[in-house]
């Protein structure tokens, strides 16, 4: 047979930390608490908050001309969310949708004709 090994005793602080973090386990199992996986979530008015990774995928942009948009105050700051960092969505999409079309070879001569028609 072998042995077993004594198990030291825990702190009372880190004893409690271990609870804390097992019952936070099992709520999440149970959907009582919202796991940490990536930062989406929808507030009760309807708002939803996208991660870093989602918004960056979503604008193509580097993180570093985000920060520098944000610092000029030309694109939305982030919230915070406990540790993380997150975006309204329907921000993010407005700023898309207000960003300028490229101009095509023939616009001006198009808006000329239209322009004319009246």
């Amino acid at each position: 047979m072998t042995k077993k090994k004594c198990c030291k005793k825990l702190s009372p602080e880190d004893a409690a930390a271990r609870t804390r973090s097992a019952a936070h386990a099992r709520r999440a199992k149970l959907g009582i608490v919202p796991d940490l996986a990536p930062v989406v979530a929808r507030d009760v008015h309807g708002i939803r908050l996208i991660s870093k990774p989602e918004m960056l995928d979503r604008i193509g942009l580097s993180f570093p001309t985000v920060w520098k948009l944000m610092t000029e105050g030309k694109f939305p700051r982030s919230v915070v969310v406990g540790a993380k960092t997150a975006w309204v969505e329907s921000e993010i999409e407005a700023w898309i949708a207000a960003l300028p079309r490229r101009r095509l070879k023939g616009d001006d001569e198009l808006q000329q004709i239209t322009a004319a028609a009246r």
